[in-house]
């Protein structure tokens, strides 16, 4: 599985047990990466994509699916 993938994944897990998006720090801890960089430009890349939104208001926090998003998420999860 590319690593898009498993990040898309763990965020949509990660937003149906806690009922919010995880932080930066915490897809890094997820991947087993110490630089937030690398995480950083694969959520850029989702956005440009229409995977993700985020919410500037919620800093941390604001990440969002788009329907295009939530698709790809079912399409990973199904090829699993």
């Amino acid at each position: 599985m590319l690593r898009r993938d498993r990040i898309i994944v763990f965020i949509d897990s990660y937003m149906r047990e806690q009922g919010c998006s995880p932080t930066v720090r915490e897809i890094c801890a997820n991947e087993g990466i110490k630089t937030t960089s690398l995480i950083h430009r694969h959520l850029v890349r989702m956005e440009k994509k229409g995977l993700i939104y985020r919410e500037r208001r919620f800093q941390s926090r604001g990440l969002r699916f788009t329907d295009k998003g939530r698709a790809y998420v079912s399409e990973v999860k199904a090829a699993e």
